[in-house]
């Protein structure tokens, strides 16, 4: 993931008729939030270079402070910590609060499939789903427990079930669940874009025929 991301910082385009070019990602919002100012090229690379450190550095390594950009940006240090071998890392050794991002999209199979046993029957948990999940998966299962709080679940009966036959009893679930609706899993206008007319060379594809 780390290093599809990092691909995606590299793309630019132009935008508008204004001769405007920055990382087809980095939106406004990322320059308000660090105090940079989007038309000056030493802020953009600041701010870049505030990403790729986030991503690709290792947790509480020293980094010099950003030379542009509010306290916040000065005082950025990595967060995020690949975990390489998920089987040997367990919740006690975090300290404090934590967020675990994971792939396989309905939860069927994948690193979810081996981390929600572990984190959803804990009620000090929160399990956010990006993205539609069908009824009948691992995601959507969850997603019907959302409106039960925990003393109404401990009366179910029924388990959730994973496709490699793992399973889980619903009344064990003591974990917040909730839908986060302003994600998804699609591409935006212009990765759509770039599929009907076949103008990125990433994404080599069959034009659609209609």
């Amino acid at each position: 993931m780390n290093e599809v991301l990092l691909e995606a910082m590299n793309r630019t385009e132009n935008n508008g008729t204004k001769g405007k070019v920055r990382p087809v990602w980095l939106g406004k919002q990322m320059f308000r939030w660090f105090g940079l100012d989007g038309t000056d090229p030493a802020h953009v690379h600041t701010a870049l270079e505030t990403c790729r450190m986030t991503l690709v550095a290792k947790a509480g390594s020293v980094r010099e402070g950003a030379s542009h950009g509010n306290s916040l940006a000065r005082a950025w240090r990595p967060i995020f910590r690949p975990v390489q071998n998920r089987k040997q890392f367990t919740t006690d050794e975090r300290k404090g609060a934590s967020v675990f991002v994971v792939s396989s999209g309905t939860c069927d199979g994948g690193p979810a499939a081996w981390w929600l046993p572990r984190l959803f029957r804990s009620g000090d948990n929160t399990v956010a789903l990006a993205g539609f999940c069908s009824a009948g998966t691992v995601g959507g299962q969850l997603l019907a427990l959302a409106q039960a709080g925990p003393g109404e679940r401990r009366r179910l009966t029924g388990e959730v079930a994973w496709p490699d036959g793992t399973m889980a009893p619903m009344a064990d679930i003591g974990a917040d669940v909730v839908a986060l609706s302003g994600y998804s899993a699609h591409a935006d206008q212009a990765g759509l874009l770039d599929w009907i007319f076949n103008s990125d060379p990433v994404c080599a594809m069959r034009k659609p025929r209609r």
